[in-house]
């Protein structure tokens, strides 16, 4: 029986469902035991995130030969899983695993137990034997997957290895099979009458599409250079041979059918963004750009642009390289559009935000990390290391503000509109104190005034290095720094009872303003060398 008849547990012991319980708490999924009570086990399931209790239930044996149940059992449905079969591991997907070899015996165990987990850094495989582990597969196989595909038939005869005509194949099932079987075939057939029947009005609705192609298209503006267009799509140094056919195509393509083309796309594109209402006044809502590019890929699967794209190719065979050249095109000309729009929007909504946030959050995200790995370890030096780790991630919490209070507090009303629209639809976007972003804009200064072509000449590929040489040196951002974090950090200890603080000393601080200072150089030097 598949439930023990004595169940040993305890708290802390790993376990693994054994039915499935609801949609998410299925059989296989693994959990820890959180606590055992009189009422039953509570059970908690880290992938879930859930601690759910669970009851005792029945279970059956059912036995074939009597066709009744035999026997049955009433256990919690959970079993010890220190260790589960590579069979019971199918589909799973594992943060860690150790895998033993020992008791390996068919083709691809081992491929499927290295596949269950996520990195190759939590993967531990013992007792490794190459030539009991790794087994080849049957030669059935091999065979199967070098043979070339051959001619596929609507009959299945590819499959049953003989041939014959659709009518001998009735004939012959209506001589040897039931009235029931015949009535059943019947009804299949029927079924793909129907489904030709509905390809043959798709298909229909295509040839409307050629007979309907607007003849009287709008120009196209004159600042939109199609030429531009072309070139950019040429490869110039060309390694495989798709790029070859690409280029091979764009010399020989028909400018009128291709001015048509563009007209088309950007006729059609121009409609959606119209279709989405965008007032300059305001900013763009997620749900506006999710929509706008919901309905861009809808189009671009379609039909009907399938049939621009074989009106712009005609009288040739249509291949990938003829829809990549095509997709392209119809993208540029949205980027276009897309650019045109936002030049309605005011100046100052459309300033160049910093990303002083970002950085913040992902200097905040590394720590965390390192938290996290030192927090069970009971040496000295990973509790230094945890400690530290404590301490950053709160002085960098005293860095971060509710948007709320930056739209109460702060001093540029300008950059509210561009934080609203930047913000995702749980809010969950960082926000940097009016100190903080004080900080970043001077260092911002600082960049510019090393990013130009002169340094750019003089220091070659050495510059980004350079640049971060120059403003870790900077002992006045580096001052300013040091005293917005002592000030935030105090605050915080003043009105956070929570917080842990330690030691504030200027090693953490400098630590810090260095790892941000560097994750600030890394994004906004390629985007300046992008630009």
């Amino acid at each position: 029986m598949l439930a023990p008849k004595t169940l040993w547990l305890k708290k802390g012991a790993p376990i693994i469902l054994i039915r499935n319980l609801t949609g998410k708490l299925v059989n296989g999924l693994q959990g820890t035991v959180h606590d055992i009570t009189e009422n039953g086990l509570i059970i908690d399931f880290p992938s879930c995130k859930l601690k759910v209790p669970i009851e005792k239930m029945k279970f059956f044996v059912f036995s074939p030969r009597k066709n009744c149940d035999v026997a049955t059992r009433v256990q919690y449905p959970v079993k010890l899983s220190f260790a589960i079969s590579i069979h019971k591991s199918q589909g799973l997907t594992l943060e860690s695993v150790a895998i033993d070899c020992h008791q390996i015996f068919k083709p691809g165990q081992l491929g499927v137990a290295i596949g269950r987990v996520r990195s190759s850094q939590n993967l531990q495989v013992i007792n490794f034997n190459m030539k009991k582990c790794v087994i080849p597969q049957p030669p059935d196989v091999i065979n199967f997957l070098s043979e070339e595909s051959g001619v596929l038939h609507d009959d299945r005869s590819c499959c049953c290895g003989q041939e014959t005509r659709l009518t001998d194949s009735c004939s012959l099932t209506a001589q040897n099979l039931t009235v029931e079987e015949i009535i059943e075939e019947v009804t299949e057939l029927d079924e793909q009458v129907q489904e030709d029947e509905d390809f043959d009005l798709e298909f229909d609705d295509v040839i409307r599409m050629i007979d309907s192609t607007p003849s009287d298209l709008p120009d196209l503006p004159n600042d939109l250079n199609v030429e531009d267009m072309l070139s950019s799509l040429q490869c110039k140094n060309v390694q495989t041979t798709k790029q070859l056919n690409t280029n091979n195509i764009l010399k020989i393509i028909n400018q009128t059918k291709y001015i048509q083309f563009c007209k088309q796309e950007y006729t059609k594109l121009s409609k959606m963004v119209e279709d989405l209402k965008i007032d300059p006044s305001k900013p763009v809502q997620s749900k506006q750009q999710t929509e706008f590019y919901s309905k861009v890929h809808e189009y671009h699967t379609s039909s009907e642009f399938r049939m621009n794209c074989l009106n712009f190719f005609e009288n040739v065979i249509f291949t990938e390289e003829h829809l990549h050249i095509c997709f392209n095109i119809s993208v540029q000309i949205r980027k276009y559009i897309l650019g045109k729009k936002a030049e309605l929007f005011p100046v100052s909504a459309r300033k160049i935000t910093d990303i002083g946030g970002y950085c913040v959050a992902k200097v905040r995200h590394k720590y965390m990390e390192k938290k996290t790995s030192y927090m069970y370890k009971t040496d000295e030096s990973s509790q230094v290391q945890y400690h530290e780790a404590v301490l950053a991630v709160n002085v960098i919490d005293s860095l971060k503000v509710e948007e709320y209070y930056i739209q109460q507090t702060t001093s540029n009303t300008e950059s509210l509109l561009d934080i609203s629209r930047r913000q995702v639809q749980n809010r969950s976007l960082t926000n940097i104190s009016e100190q903080v972003f004080t900080v970043f804009q001077r260092l911002t200064e600082k960049c510019l005034e090393v990013l130009i072509d002169e340094h750019l000449n003089k220091y070659g590929s050495n510059l980004y290095q350079v640049l971060t040489d120059n403003i870790i040196s900077d002992n006045d951002l580096n001052q300013q720094f040091c005293t917005v974090v002592r000030q935030s950090f105090l605050q915080k200890e003043e009105f956070d009872e929570t917080c842990q603080s330690g030691k504030l000393n200027d090693s953490i601080i400098g630590t810090i303003y260095k790892k941000i200072i560097k994750l600030f150089l890394m994004e906004g030097y390629a985007g300046v060398i992008q630009c």
